[in-house]
């Protein structure tokens, strides 16, 4: 007999701050119908994000989750990885 072991991912973390340039919009549509639709389908309940420090580039990852109407999770932001720890922990 097979034992299958199955873990649950309940909280993602993205980490941003590598992010040296805005997502273009029509980028943002096609991760919406693609990346994200997909997340909705996951048992992800929190996703934390690590902000970048490129203030228009983090704009346009806000706006990318923002536009995600069938969200089935909680995003929020963070300016570092501990903060974002502690909450998905939550």
């Amino acid at each position: 007999m097979r034992s299958i072991i199955v873990e649950i991912v309940s909280c993602v973390i993205g980490i941003d701050t590598d992010f040296k340039f805005p997502i273009m919009p029509e980028v943002q549509v096609e991760m919406n119908k693609t990346f994200l639709s997909e997340i909705n389908k996951t048992t992800i309940k929190k996703v934390a994000h690590v902000q970048s420090k490129e203030a228009i580039t983090q704009l346009s990852i806000e706006q990318l989750f923002d536009e995600n109407t069938n969200k089935t999770y909680e995003d929020k932001y963070f300016d570092n990885i501990q903060d974002a720890l502690k909450w998905c922990n939550s």
